[in-house]
């Protein structure tokens, strides 16, 4: 971090923050659901990251705010019946208040951009869907807002982590062949020089 930035960031969080959200996401606190191919995820719930955003920054120094962007709808054949989806995509800030003891100035701005996607059969009645969708939405966006503003609040640092660890004890795998050095095609040449 350049000292520009570190001075910076001193109108914001105080040197104990600072060391707080610099460290990574504890992987004990995610949740975890089923996934493709049988496999466990790992995720934050939106609950997780207000309750740290509260800890580690300060329950009035901070606050956020969606806005509804745009949603995408469409069909699709399911298994049996036609399906249709709608997504939407909202715009999630997080506003880190100045510290007390610093000049006045404008708050420190974290935004991205959430989406969420109801599912459901055509003919059906999406209120529901819709509603959790939205929310979803919501959720997503100032979850993501939040993982910008450090490692604290970013998952994937815990994920990384646990990736790095599962790798290290899957057996080695057999050498890789890259397509462009596979001379097994065309009849043993080297299919770029014939």
């Amino acid at each position: 971090m350049s000292a520009d930035a570190a001075t910076h960031l001193s109108l914001y969080f105080t040197p104990e923050q600072l060391e707080a959200i610099d460290q990574p996401f504890d992987p004990e606190r995610l949740a975890k659901r089923k996934g493709g191919g049988n496999r466990t995820f790992g995720y934050a719930e939106g609950d997780l990251i207000l309750a740290l955003l509260d800890d580690i920054i300060g329950i009035d120094r901070w606050s956020y705010r969606t806005r509804y962007i745009r949603d995408i709808a469409g069909e699709y054949q399911g298994p049996d019946h036609r399906m249709c989806f709608l997504t939407f995509y909202v715009e999630g800030t997080i506003e880190i208040h100045r510290l007390p003891t610093a000049p006045p100035g404008p708050n420190l701005i974290y935004t991205r951009i959430g989406c969420c996607t109801a599912e459901y059969r055509l003919g059906a009645n999406p209120r529901e869907q819709m509603a959790t969708a939205g929310k979803g939405a919501c959720t997503d966006g100032i979850k993501r807002a939040s993982a910008t503003i450090g490692r604290a609040f970013n998952p994937r640092t815990a994920l990384t982590a646990e990736t790095r660890s599962e790798r290290r004890d899957r057996p080695p795998r057999g050498p890789r062949r890259s397509p462009a050095n596979d001379t097994r095609r065309a009849g043993g040449r080297h299919p770029a020089k014939g």
